[in-house]
């Protein structure tokens, strides 16, 4: 058979061929699919992966949920996502990746299963752990999910519950509510690809009024290092109420006895730089050492309208302006001039009652502390 004739009959062939391989594809497509999701997901730890409810039209695939589980270092997660959109093209798809993911809900429990090795230490690489190789990592071009839920259980403390959203669009911006100790929490964080690469906003405020809150914005700094930069505003009265709840309850493991009487009332801030190395030793216990690497430059301010510590000063009154400094594992605190004013408790001066009756002294003394130069203490 002549070439002419012959390629009439190949086209034919290659037609039925592609026709045959569309309607296997178009008929199996959830099970290659899913054959493909496992594939990309054991990237990321995934060990288990199901779906329902799948919905094909041209560019898009819905699915009514998809269920997830694996296990990462200590630590197993299952997670459940409803209403799910992607947007994909054939060529991103066949290299793994999709141009959206839409997510309705997403439920996330992580549950940590054992603790690192008492004594060791461990070590952070600060770079490695920026949205910006995280985004670099995910199959998506855009992830919106709008509504989070994540239940984190640890070993040695009560469980966490937070709510909120995250998208990735180029940059990260996430945003999370939990309630500890009575009082709302919420987080945002940013990314950017211009300095500063993080930004991070925490408030909290209870039923009434919000009464404190901090951001802090990450800088890169000369000599593979990072910087900081923080500032902090609160109302000493409703913090310390949360931090006593915060002690006396089950989240954490806090000694209350230093507090639990305490009353403290007037404004306060903080302001200053946080300045470390991107090879970062977090130590699992109380030495001090991991802490030469660590450069820091804070400023703090505090009016105390009220101070009361039973058995030690009441109704103390008057305004401390303190900085702190932090190089090479030396810490140096300078306070600048005060006057403070209240009543100390006679029993601080360890005087025989009858002395203390020949004085005429009560259970309260008067007393004034003034510096009119500045402190230091290091």
């Amino acid at each position: 058979m002549s070439l002419p004739r012959l390629l009439p009959y190949l086209l034919v062939l290659i037609l039925l061929g592609l026709i045959g391989t569309g309607l296997y594809v178009y008929q199996n497509f959830p099970q290659l699919l899913q054959q493909r999701l496992i594939q990309i997901a054991r990237n990321y730890g995934v060990e288990a992966l199901q779906f329902d409810e799948l919905e094909l039209a041209p560019g898009v695939i819905e699915l009514g949920q998809l269920d997830l589980g694996g296990i990462y270092g200590g630590y197993t997660y299952s997670a459940a996502l409803d209403n799910i959109e992607l947007r994909y093209n054939w060529r991103m798809l066949m290299r793994g990746r999709i141009q959206s993911l839409t997510v309705g809900k997403l439920s996330l429990d992580v549950i940590q299963t054992t603790t690192p090795p008492a004594g060791n230490a461990s070590q952070l690489d600060i770079e490695s752990l920026l949205p910006q190789t995280l985004i670099a990592q995910i199959p998506a071009d855009v992830v919106d999910i709008h509504q989070v839920v994540l239940d984190y259980d640890a070993l040695h403390s009560a469980p966490i519950s937070a709510s909120g959203s995250v998208r990735i669009d180029g940059q990260l911006a996430v945003q999370l509510t939990t309630v500890l100790a009575g009082s709302s929490l919420s987080a945002t964080l940013h990314s950017n690809d211009t300095p500063p690469l993080l930004e991070l906003e925490l408030t909290q405020h209870d039923a009434s009024n919000y009464f404190s809150t901090f951001s802090a914005q990450l800088h890169p700094s000369p000599g593979n290092a990072w910087e900081w930069q923080m500032q902090a505003r609160w109302d000493s009265a409703p913090l310390l109420s949360w931090l006593q709840r915060l002690a006396t309850g089950a989240e954490f493991r806090v000694p209350a006895a230093s507090i639990e009487k305490l009353l403290l009332q007037g404004p306060g801030e903080l302001a200053g730089s946080i300045r470390h190395p991107d090879q970062l030793a977090l130590p699992d216990t109380g030495d001090f050492s991991a802490l030469e690497p660590l450069q820091a430059d804070l400023a703090l301010k505090q009016s105390i309208t009220r101070l009361d510590y039973p058995g030690y000063v009441e109704a103390l009154t008057g305004a401390l302006d303190t900085t702190l400094q932090l190089k090479g594992g030396q810490l140096e605190i300078r306070t600048g001039p005060f006057d403070l004013n209240g009543y100390l408790a006679t029993s601080l001066f360890a005087l025989p009652a009858q002395t203390q009756q020949w004085l005429g002294l009560g259970a309260l003394v008067p007393a004034a502390v003034k510096s009119t130069e500045p402190l230091r203490i290091t």
